[in-house]
């Protein structure tokens, strides 16, 4: 399902993607477990959900389909973000299945902040900004801009949505089309474990670490006054036309809820101040987020049975 996304967005066409049955190119598709879903609709209203049990990596005949390929004359350009203490190298498998799909988009490995992550996010965000101007500057000395998407794991998520808000990336809004998302805590780790959060902590602390800080809302007393809560109330969602949340109930790092832009039972019952400043930025989020057609992936690592 990702590779057909990944086809959809590189095209023409908006995303498609509703769930298509019980089994496409290998991968077992269900619908959300109870536990996995989100009773509180107003967080899901204009989301679809689609979970993926297993997912096969091997690409059968009927996933290698031609789809039009962009006119010559504009540039789909693909800007792809690295997560904390990464590298452009993390991104580079996500290009190449980009660049087999659609050989004609052009991809930005981004680079400038890759031995910075430890640097707050807005500093992140406005050297990221600077870098995708360069980068379409470069490319498009005889064609136009058509459409900017972005690739963005973990941290890199946070950084992209920074750099939209910077003056020199306004130009660019309007050819914004996709923003697929890779465990993006969106929302913070401010309600994950304990275990977690004395983990960040200590990180933070011996890496002197501002990100991560941020990352958990403890640049602020208040944590309406934090940079990821700012963030959240800044542009930059409704200018896409899909936003891609893929995340994993086993992924021991981002919280899940966060990384799905959603409120559980358990958050919405929860009266602490903490608790209602992720609700508020989740719903910050997801107002931005009300014309795009934003579609959540579960992803597992764990095959279905009897597939073996």
């Amino acid at each position: 399902m990702l590779a057909q996304a990944f086809a959809d967005v590189a095209s023409d066409q908006r995303c498609d993607l509703s769930p298509l049955g019980r089994r496409r190119n290998n991968a077992v598709i269900t619908e959300p477990t109870a536990s996995a879903r989100s009773p509180p609709t107003s967080t899901r209203s204009t989301a679809s959900t689609i979970s993926v049990s297993h997912l096969d990596t091997t690409t059968s005949a009927d996933a290698r389909v031609p789809f039009p390929e962009p006119d010559s004359s504009e540039v789909h350009a693909f800007v792809l973000v690295h997560g904390y203490q990464g590298n452009s190298w993390d991104m580079r498998l996500f290009r190449n299945h980009l660049k087999v799909i659609s050989p004609k988009v052009e991809c930005l490995l981004a680079k400038c902040n890759e031995s910075v992550s430890d640097d707050g996010i807005l500093e992140m965000g406005k050297r990221l900004a600077e870098e995708i101007v360069s980068f379409i500057r470069t490319v498009c000395v005889d064609r136009t801009l058509g459409k900017l998407s972005f690739v963005a794991h973990s941290l890199g998520g946070l950084v992209v949505r920074s750099a939209l808000t910077e003056p020199c990336m306004k130009q660019f809004l309007p050819s914004l089309h996709t923003f697929l998302s890779l465990a993006v805590c969106h929302a913070g780790y401010l309600l994950h474990g304990k275990a977690h959060k004395a983990g960040l902590w200590l990180v933070s602390k011996w890496n002197k670490s501002k990100s991560l800080t941020e990352l958990t809302l403890s640049d602020a007393v208040d944590p309406r006054d934090s940079v990821l809560y700012k963030l959240s109330t800044s542009s930059g969602f409704e200018f896409f036309k899909n936003v891609l949340l893929v995340s994993s109930p086993e992924d021991r790092y981002t919280p899940y809820s966060s990384a799905r832009l959603e409120i559980s039972t358990e958050i919405s019952s929860d009266t602490s101040r903490e608790s209602v400043a992720y609700q508020e930025m989740v719903r910050n989020c997801l107002e931005r987020c009300k014309d795009a057609n934003l579609c959540r992936f579960d992803i597992g690592s764990s095959p279905p049975k009897g597939s073996w």
